[in-house]
């Protein structure tokens, strides 16, 4: 290869670099805005519609333990598509693997509560405090809990 030939393709590549590079600096470092270079954004709403989830049982010593959803559920039929209980999104489904949770656990012993957070634009927004029994319905014991 002759060093001309190499110096255009060097020059072409650096170019090429620096216009992936620097496009995104244009606009984070100058704040000024540019049809030809463009801005940089990471993950602009990706997880708008993810929700953190919590599911607390409480004893009937007022102590309260950690349920973990993928133990008690590993062989529901909602764990084998593609929403299952992995990726939880929206508080409504939330609520609906709480109820299934609840099914679940022994008798006389559901008071299950949600603390759940789910994603937005602006950052994590608060869903679900946890001051509502999931299992109030289904178990007429806790339904007298304390709520």
């Amino acid at each position: 290869m002759s060093p001309r030939l190499l110096g255009v393709r060097l020059t072409v590549f650096l170019a090429l670099a620096a216009f992936i590079c620097l496009g995104p600096a244009y606009r984070q470092v100058l704040g000024r805005r540019s049809d030809v270079l463009r801005h940089w954004t990471m993950f602009h709403g990706f997880g708008s519609q993810i929700c953190d989830v919590r599911y607390l049982r409480h004893r009937a010593d007022g102590a309260s333990e950690a349920v973990d959803r993928f133990a008690l559920l590993a062989d529901a039929p909602a764990t084998n598509d593609a929403s299952g209980i992995r990726t939880i999104r929206g508080v409504e489904r939330a609520e609906e693997i709480g109820t299934q949770l609840c099914e679940r656990l022994p008798a006389g012993e559901r008071d299950l509560r949600l603390i759940a957070r789910c994603g937005s634009k602006q950052g994590w927004k608060p869903a679900s405090d946890g001051s509502r029994n999931l299992c109030a319905s289904l178990d007429p014991i806790a339904a007298g809990a304390p709520q």
